[in-house]
């Protein structure tokens, strides 16, 4: 039997490997848990209105945080590959979603805590996949006040998820709804949100409450070259990078085999990815956020890869890459 074949029989369609890649994932998390101090996991820039009080002081016991945490990377990673198998962006059988989503969310003590990152990564696969579910529909304008509604919601706990509105804007034009009236209703599910925010804290008599999260919007942007971390958080980013780059030559190499629907699909995981990576470097409002975002949409993007490759050159990056997460896990433990 071939190299390809094999690979696709043990690897790509090997059932088996979703319960390795569980126990592996609970195994790396426990190592990194045990290595890593516990009295600076609770501490987030980003945090919102939720999760400030009693919400933080539950998640300040390790243990706890730990173990909710865990959690999230398994419904994260079933949701993503239920994504896949809802809108058919993979056009062969894979188990390849689950076992990279697991792993990838798996391989930086950031991600061992629970973190009001988690939320927003599940907010992004739920807005996701109403967008999908938006494809050339005429009354898309429920889906578009949906999102805005959910990531309105999600902001609550990480207050900048909010500027990943406009990138759903990108994927209205995408899907082929955009329109002026989507746009204006999608702003309308956010301000509903926030105008039952405001009145709570109106009559908590806390505006300054209300407004704090508002107050640290300035600056935006990140203009000193020196600050942009290459190592910890940083060097996932840049191989990540390295990987986009890769796939997203081959995919337009490639994107004909797909329906218009699927490019249309895959495409804006392209953009998140890509929109992520330039806001973790250059944006200062809370980096890691965007590694989280990140993390999911690329896991989609490599599970599209790798389970399509049809060259031994694509194998061969797969082994290296495994190479590279477990090395990757190393430093960033010893860091």
């Amino acid at each position: 039997m071939d190299a390809i074949k094999l690979y696709k029989r043990n690897i790509v369609e090997n059932k088996n490997l979703v319960l390795f890649s569980i126990l592996l994932t609970i195994v790396i998390r426990l190592v990194i848990f045990y290595f890593t101090d516990a009295t600076l996991h609770n501490e987030h820039i980003g945090g919102g209105y939720l999760w400030t009080g009693a919400l933080t002081d539950f998640l300040s016991r390790g243990t706890i945080s730990f173990t909710i945490s865990t959690l999230f990377v398994f419904i994260i990673s079933f949701y993503a590959s239920q994504l896949n198998a809802k809108h058919g962006l993979i056009r062969n059988r894979t188990y390849l979603i689950y076992i990279f989503g697991s792993l990838i969310l798996s391989s930086h003590p950031v991600f061992i805590y629970m973190t009001p990152y988690y939320i927003s990564t599940l907010a992004f696969l739920i807005c996701t996949d109403l967008l999908y579910s938006s494809y050339q529909d005429k009354t898309g304008s429920r889906n578009a006040y949906a999102i805005g509604f959910v990531i309105g919601v999600s902001s609550l706990f990480s207050f900048y998820f909010l500027m990943y509105l406009p990138l759903f804007w990108i994927g209205f034009s995408l899907m082929r709804i955009f329109k002026f009236k989507n746009f204006i209703i999608s702003i309308l599910g956010v301000a509903t949100i926030y105008w039952l925010t405001f009145v709570f804290f109106l009559w908590q008599n806390n505006i300054a409450g209300f407004l704090s999260p508002f107050e640290h919007l300035y600056p935006l942007l990140n203009n000193s070259i020196e600050t942009i971390p290459l190592m910890g958080e940083g060097l996932l980013v840049v191989i990540a990078f390295a990987l986009l780059i890769t796939i997203s030559l081959d995919y337009q190499a490639n994107s004909f085999r797909d329906k218009i629907r699927i490019r249309a699909n895959i495409q804006f995981l392209h953009i998140t990815s890509l929109f992520s990576i330039i806001a973790f470097f250059f944006i200062i409002l809370d980096p890691t956020l965007n590694l989280y975002i990140l993390s999911c949409s690329i896991t989609i993007l490599l599970a599209h890869f790798f389970t399509l490759a049809e060259q031994k050159w694509k194998i061969i990056i797969f082994y290296i890459l495994i190479l590279i997460y477990f090395s990757c896990c190393f430093l960033n433990l010893l860091n």
